[in-house]
């Protein structure tokens, strides 16, 4: 009896270039156009008439917890607009607005779903609305995935992280899978290529910090799939994120939202799923957006070689040159601790 095909999927180095989902990626002025809409533009007519935003709102109290650094800062006084919107970068630790993210959106799908799109000249609506809880979004065509088969693969990728399973034992929880689909078309073989292809073929160029996967069926949420345990938010982060659809005049009780966030996973580290990258140490880099200096940890938690805002001891730099060059931008968040 011949092998069965998806036990050759489990077992074969995973390419993107043996991968039949297509890609589609945006182009950097959509994501910001997006980025922006999302946060700020959709969310006008609540703020007209009730005269606050959710996200606003989270933003808020987000950039308001009391700990030594701040994750998400935001100013008092400052504007809601993404150029006042602070973030910790998880590689770097610098202290950056939003508005100099530099990040790539790419949509997976199978062939069939595209074709559908462009038929009924839906693309650009569905890639929108898909592009509101999706960093990378990876759809079986017609696969119906619901929470239970979203949930099971989340926790096959992560056990097989963890490098504990023999050939035996991952080719039959691999084979589990489609069986929960109960004659539903689920596409895994394919999508189980495209996961592991991401982390592990050097073709791609770089390993995402998480991959988001959504629930295919009508109010399917999305929930994410950490590539690294460091890329996790912090608790406080995805305990208070916006869980519904963010309209207080939405009065849909099933309307619950695009995210999951509870229901997160993170793969293991180190593991042989992910190809290790050059990835910055548990030093301090200069904060100026483009310099690369990189100091050790002294006893004290600060950068050796480094001398930190003497203002918010939030951020650090490596030279006087840089940190007034830096001023420009690091004033829109600078404050005093309390």
């Amino acid at each position: 009896m011949s092998t069965p095909q998806h036990v050759r999927y489990a077992a074969k180095m995973p390419l993107m270039s043996s991968c039949e989902l297509e890609m589609m990626e945006l182009s950097a002025s959509k994501i910001e156009t997006l980025r922006d809409d999302v946060l700020f533009e959709k969310e006008r007519l609540t703020i007209e008439q009730h005269g606050f935003s959710p996200f606003e709102r989270w933003y808020r109290a987000i950039a308001s917890v009391k700990n030594q650094q701040r994750t998400i800062g935001w100013k008092t006084g400052k504007s809601f607009a993404s150029e006042n919107l602070f973030f910790r970068t998880i590689d770097t630790g610098r202290l950056l607005p939003m508005s100099l993210a530099d990040f790539r959106v790419q949509i997976y799908a199978a062939k069939g779903l595209w074709a559908y799109m462009e038929h009924y000249g839906n693309t650009e609506s569905w890639t929108n609305i898909t592009i509101l809880g999706l960093v990378r979004s990876i759809h079986a065509s017609h696969a119906d995935w619901d929470e239970e088969l979203v949930d099971a693969a989340m926790d096959y990728w992560v056990e097989l992280s963890a490098n504990k399973w023999t050939k035996e034992e991952r080719e039959t929880n691999f084979c589990q899978i489609p069986t929960k689909a109960h004659g539903r078309n689920l596409c895994f073989y394919q999508v189980d290529l495209c996961v592991r292809a991401l982390l592990l073929d050097e073709k791609v160029g770089y390993v995402p910090p998480f991959i988001i996967i959504q629930e295919a069926r009508k109010g399917g949420k999305a929930r994410a799939l950490f590539t690294h345990p460091s890329h996790c938010p912090p608790p406080t982060v995805l305990e208070t994120l916006p869980k519904t659809c963010g309209s207080v005049t939405c009065t849909d009780s099933k309307c619950v939202g695009l995210w999951r966030m509870e229901a997160f996973r993170t793969l293991h580290y180190p593991s042989l799923m992910v190809r290790d990258l050059e990835r910055y140490n548990d030093g301090v880099v200069c904060n100026f957006w483009g310099c690369e200096v990189e100091m050790e940890l002294g006893p004290d938690g600060k950068g050796i070689g480094l001398q930190r805002c003497q203002k918010c001891k939030e951020v650090s730099y490596c030279s006087r040159d840089h940190q007034a060059l830096d001023w420009r931008v690091h004033k829109r968040v600078c404050n005093a601790p309390p």
